[in-house]
C-alpha cells in the first residue's frame, strides 16, 4: 500500500476481526476511518469506486493493539501482600518471606508478588521446599513480576487439592440434577454450554417454556455471542456466555 494517504481503500479477501459482524471478510477505508465492513460478496459494489482493492490472500485485519488496563483485584492484593521487588537475591527474597510469615500469623492464606529470579545473582527461584521452610509450612502464594506465573508452597498445594474434590463432587450432584429436567437437551444444546453452564443458565433464567421454546431462543435469552479466533490463515469461529 502507499506510505501516503491512501484514499479510499478496499480490503477483501481475508478475515476481519469486528464484534459487530463476526463473519466479515473485507472492509473499506476511507482515509483513517473505517468506511464499511462486510461479506465479500458485498465488497464487489466498491471495487470500482475506491482508490485501491488490496487482496488479503486470507490474512487478518484487527484493530491497532491497545492494551492498557488494570488488574484490579490483583493490584489491592499486591498492595496489601508482600512486595519482593526490591530484592537483591533469593536468600533476601527469603528472609523477607519469614519475616512477613511471622508478621503475620492469623493470615489464612500469604500473599507476595514482585519477586524476578532473571535479575538476581542466583539467576533461579526459590524451589518449593525452601519456601515451605521460610513459611513455617503455612499456605504461600507468590506472583512474579510479570504476574503470568506464581509459586506456591506444599500447604497450599494440598489446600487446593481438598477443594478440588469438593468442586468435582459438586459437579457430579449437579449433573444428575440436571438430568431430571425436562428442558436439559435444550440448554445443553448451547455452543460450549457444558453441564455446569447449562445448569446455571437455567437457575438464572428458569424453565418458562413460553420463553425459549427453541434453542435459538433460548441463545439470545441467555447472551450467547460468536467469537472468532484466527492463528495465520485458519479462522475458527465458536461462541461463548457474553458476560463470561
Amino acid at each position: 500500500m502507499n506510505e501516503r494517504s491512501p484514499g479510499t481503500v478496499l480490503l477483501r479477501g481475508g478475515t476481519v476481526y469486528s464484534p459487530a459482524d463476526p463473519f466479515a471478510t473485507a472492509m473499506v477505508t476511507d482515509g483513517a476511518t473505517v468506511a464499511w465492513i462486510g461479506s465479500e460478496g458485498a465488497a464487489d459494489g466498491f471495487a470500482d469506486s475506491v482508490d485501491e482493492v488490496v487482496d488479503l490472500a486470507g490474512a487478518l485485519v484487527t484493530p491497532a493493539f491497545t492494551d492498557a488496563h488494570v488488574h484490579t483485584t490483583a493490584t489491592g492484593l499486591a498492595l496489601t501482600g508482600l512486595d519482593l521487588s526490591a530484592a537483591a537475591g533469593l536468600p533476601a527474597a527469603l528472609a523477607r518471606i519469614a519475616e512477613h510469615a511471622a508478621a503475620h500469623p492469623g493470615d489464612t492464606v500469604l500473599l507476595g508478588h514482585g519477586w524476578d529470579e532473571s535479575r538476581w545473582p542466583e539467576r533461579r527461584y526459590p524451589s518449593r521446599s525452601e519456601l515451605d521452610a521460610a513459611t513455617g509450612g503455612r499456605p504461600l502464594y507468590l506472583t512474579r513480576a510479570d504476574m503470568h506465573s506464581a509459586l506456591v508452597t506444599t500447604a497450599l498445594l494440598d489446600a487446593i487439592e481438598a477443594i478440588s474434590t469438593q468442586i468435582a463432587a459438586l459437579a457430579d450432584r449437579i449433573e444428575e440434577q440436571l438430568d431430571l429436567h425436562p428442558d436439559r437437551d435444550i440448554f445443553t444444546s448451547l455452543p460450549r454450554a457444558g453441564t455446569v453452564r447449562a445448569a446455571r443458565l437455567l437457575a438464572e433464567i428458569g424453565d418458562a417454556r413460553g420463553r425459549f421454546n427453541t434453542p435459538e431462543a433460548l441463545t439470545a435469552l441467555a447472551g450467547v455471542v460468536p467469537t472468532t479466533r484466527q492463528s495465520g490463515k485458519v479462522t475458527h469461529i465458536a461462541f461463548r456466555w457474553a458476560a463470561d
